[in-house]
């Protein structure tokens, strides 16, 4: 079981005129101390039998120094600059979301 968890996750891809598409993906991961590293990727490897769900892995790491105890929040995101239209993300062992459209 981990110490921390996460929430708000939102996928949107951006369609805005005038600058390239770009699929965002944000949340928001709660830990008990400072001193988290957070970072969302691509999966590596294989992304699967569905090339419309992009796989994520959410890698938190707790610190190994001194750290406040203290509930600490730390946003995350991943962005791509993609014309690809995604319908999921799943974040593995997280959460899968629908992808939204910003236009």
């Amino acid at each position: 079981m981990s110490d921390w968890s996460s929430e708000d996750w939102v996928a949107n891809h951006d369609h805005m005129p005038g600058k390239p598409r770009t699929l965002r993906v944000t949340g928001v991961v709660h830990a008990p101390t400072t001193g988290y590293s957070v970072d969302l990727r691509l999966k590596r490897g294989a992304q699967g039998i569905n090339p419309k769900d992009l796989l994520l892995e959410l890698d938190v790491t707790a610190p190994t120094g001194d750290a406040s105890e203290v509930l600490t929040d730390y946003p995350v995101e991943y962005v791509d600059e993609t014309d690809f239209e995604y319908d999921t993300v799943t974040i593995i062992d997280v959460t899968s979301i629908p992808v939204q459209d910003v236009e």
